[in-house]
């Protein structure tokens, strides 16, 4: 799993609690954060401090346990949330999909 090369990561999620990072198999500049904020960020290493795209998780109301990008589509993403592990997938257009 590739390391952070920017120390101001850390820094670009202030006090967010992480509970999950996913690597993208497409990109390796790419990653998803999973946080208790009830929100999947897409990050790019290069750009430390401000994500790609913020997804919610309509209707959860818990944090986001995990994230994780498809290992054979580019273009989709799935989170699951709270105690019973709400699934929610993405598609190219950001549009949720519940599972």
């Amino acid at each position: 799993m590739p390391v952070l090369s920017q120390p101001d990561c850390a820094h670009a999620v202030g006090l967010l609690l992480l509970l999950q990072v996913c690597w993208s198999p497409f990109s390796p500049s790419r990653f998803l954060s999973a946080s208790a904020d009830w929100s999947v960020r897409l990050w790019h290493e290069a750009q430390p401090r401000r994500p790609l795209a913020t997804l919610a998780l309509p209707g959860a109301r818990a944090e986001v346990a995990d994230a994780a990008f498809c290992p054979a589509a580019a273009t989709l993403l799935a989170a699951a949330a709270g105690n019973s592990l709400q699934v929610r997938v993405w598609g190219s257009g950001g549009r949720a999909h519940g599972c």
